[in-house]
């Protein structure tokens, strides 16, 4: 179906195979996965649009979920992290720099978990959505858990549900549970 919408939609293009790369993340299908990935990153690149390439870049990423493909995906999303609004849309930002937190534990870059952390907790901050809110400060939870504090880090944890705790999202009480162990 994606192929016959040729390349005239733009943006529905790239927002479908960036999907398509992401829904095929859990199959054996690499190829496919990849072919729709890169092509996402060819249309964007193509329509000269940023928010387009941010979208794709952002599923282009978390096909590269290898550790040792850390410094890669930091690099390839260099460039909008340091973008403004309306150039980057707020949510495609706060996406990254929830990537690149990951990014950074895996290269053991602590001063660069820091910078995007507060920059995550900014950003989310801005767009003032409860998910992202409650995503934020359980990365600071995290983060006060590897500092060596677990009875502080607790108390960040059941702080950051209580930003969700009308959405009944599975994700949320997963993390929780997961932090508690």
């Amino acid at each position: 179906a994606v192929g016959r919408l040729g390349d005239g939609e733009p943006a529905l293009l790239v927002s479908l195979l960036s999907e398509l790369a992401l829904a095929l993340l859990l199959t054996d299908q690499e190829a496919r996965r990849r072919q729709a990935a890169e092509r996402a990153v060819r249309i964007a690149e193509h329509s000269g649009r940023t928010e387009l390439l941010a979208r794709a870049v952002l599923a282009d990423r978390l096909l590269m979920t290898r550790p040792d493909r850390a410094p890669e995906r930091l690099a390839r999303t260099e460039g909008f992290v340091h973008l403004s609004r309306p150039e980057i849309n707020a949510e495609q930002l706060v996406r990254m720099h929830m990537w690149r937190i990951t990014d950074c534990f895996e290269l053991g870059d602590r001063a660069g978990v820091d910078r995007e952390l507060t920059a995550l907790v900014d950003v989310a901050a801005e767009i003032g959505q409860p998910y992202w809110v409650w995503l934020a400060a359980t990365w600071q939870a995290l983060c006060t858990f590897v500092d060596g504090d677990p009875a502080a880090a607790e108390e960040q944890a059941a702080a950051a549900l209580e930003h969700v705790a009308d959405l009944g999202h599975p994700e949320t009480t997963l993390a929780y549970g997961m932090q508690l162990v």
